[in-house]
């Protein structure tokens, strides 16, 4: 990156751009990059250790698609997504013990998938919330309804879970 600043100012709605959490390897961006993804990375933005509330906001502001594993981010933080108007990408299996996803298989999900995120995410006119993750071998993704999921974690917090 060069030493100029560059423009916070929030894009285009057509001007669909995805950001890296950095519970995700950078290398996975830093490579998709290299072949006209738009994507960038905590690492590379300079916002390693940046608290998910501050990310969120950070995010909102600069218009970025944010791509996390991050569960707890979704439970704390749920709010803040829908308040902040942010779309999100959820990456399921990076934290598994058995069958883990490798940064391999993370590259090969989101070159599968970003394509079809990007043109739902540039035909939309609210944020959109998608998961992805592997079928198998296969990668997978669906769309996600932010307001069922909060409802749900309304329920289990009612419940105690």
């Amino acid at each position: 990156m060069s030493g100029k600043q560059r423009s916070r100012e929030p894009p285009d709605s057509s001007d669909v751009r995805f950001f890296l959490d950095e519970n995700l390897p950078h290398q996975v961006g830093d490579a998709l990059r290299m072949v006209d993804y738009p994507i960038t990375s905590a690492l590379r933005e300079g916002k390693r250790g940046v608290k998910d509330d501050k990310l969120i906001s950070y995010l909102a502001e600069t218009g970025y698609t944010w791509i996390t594993k991050d569960d707890e981010a979704r439970r704390e933080h749920l709010d803040d997504i829908i308040k902040s108007q942010i779309s999100t990408v959820w990456v399921r299996g990076i934290d598994r013990i058995k069958n883990k996803v490798t940064p391999r298989q993370l590259h090969l999900m989101l070159t599968n998938k970003l394509p079809d995120i990007e043109e739902k995410l540039r035909g939309a006119r609210t944020p959109q919330h998608f998961r992805i993750w592997l079928k198998g071998k296969i990668p997978a993704h669906e769309q996600l309804d932010i307001q069922s999921l909060r409802r749900k974690q309304i329920r289990r917090a009612a419940r105690g879970l």
